[in-house]
């Protein structure tokens, strides 16, 4: 009992929670982000419903590579409710002021809007994630816990499209 208590132990806790963030099989971290209209996203309120995060940034050229993917995988699961796709935007190389103001250019200029995307200023979420490298992709379960991830492009938007379907259907 007071093992679990003793401050050696909480160490020890934490340093093994934190080898385990993002990995198959664990309790996906919860986030609380904004769209660029504003609007709140909070995954808990998501549970019940596959949920597909795509973690990627502007100057990410293997990110941008995928999206033609991610963008048919959405559209395939588009009238099914119990599918989400969440584009968090992260890692960006600009102040936490302008971050908004050139993601939001980002997405007018290519024509992204389909991507919707939160932002995560500061990076706290992706590094909840555990992510080190991206585009970093994970599919978290009805039941709130990660099912796959994948960290970078898969070499042709057919390849991303079909792993986007594999995790949700099972496939």
């Amino acid at each position: 009992d007071e093992g679990k208590t003793h401050h050696f132990a909480n160490l020890f806790i934490q340093t093994i929670n934190r080898q385990s963030v993002g990995t198959e099989g664990t309790e996906a971290p919860d986030f609380d982000l904004l769209t660029l209209s504003g609007e709140k996203v909070k995954l808990s309120e998501m549970r019940g419903k596959t949920v597909i995060i795509d973690f990627w940034a502007t100057w990410c050229g293997p990110c941008i590579k995928s999206f033609p993917g991610m963008k048919q995988a959405q559209d395939k699961y588009a009238g099914n409710d119990d599918v989400e796709f969440l584009f968090v935007n992260t890692f960006e190389r600009v102040p936490q002021e302008q971050w908004k103001t050139h993601v939001q250019n980002f997405i007018d200029k290519r024509k992204y809007q389909y991507l919707n995307p939160v932002l995560d200023i500061g990076n706290a979420t992706a590094l909840a994630y555990g992510v080190e490298g991206i585009p970093a992709k994970f599919c978290i379960g009805p039941d709130g816990t990660i099912k796959h991830k994948s960290t970078g492009y898969m070499g042709t938007a057919d390849a991303v499209y079909s792993e986007m379907v594999e995790w949700i259907d099972g496939k």
